[in-house]
């Protein structure tokens, strides 16, 4: 843990490693390859981090967040076009151009 950004911060042998994380939403399955599981390197300043460091945007909540068992946050959304249809109560979610980028 970083104590600056207090995101998990990573080796380039670490980052190297890393498997795509997937999700499955109803019958269809969301991949976030290595590169969207990372903060945006140049936002690390942005956020007191070192501009050479690697920072994981997946992150453990906690037991601060009783309940919550995880959020699809920043790096998700960037990854896949989303519609929300609050009447309905629905989610829609497609792949774009960004889904597989390996530059952030």
């Amino acid at each position: 843990m970083d104590s600056n950004t207090r995101f998990l911060r990573i080796t380039n042998a670490q980052y190297k490693s890393l498997q795509p994380l997937n999700f499955v939403i109803g019958d269809k399955t969301f991949e976030l390859t290595p590169n969207a599981q990372i903060w945006p390197r140049v936002l690390n300043t942005a956020i007191y981090g070192d501009q050479d460091s690697i920072y994981l945007s997946v992150q453990d909540l906690g037991q601060n967040f009783p309940g919550v068992d995880f959020i699809c946050g920043m790096t998700f959304l960037e990854r896949f076009y989303s519609v929300f249809d609050s009447g309905n109560r629905q989610v829609g979610l497609a792949r774009t151009a960004f889904t597989n980028a390996t530059t952030n």
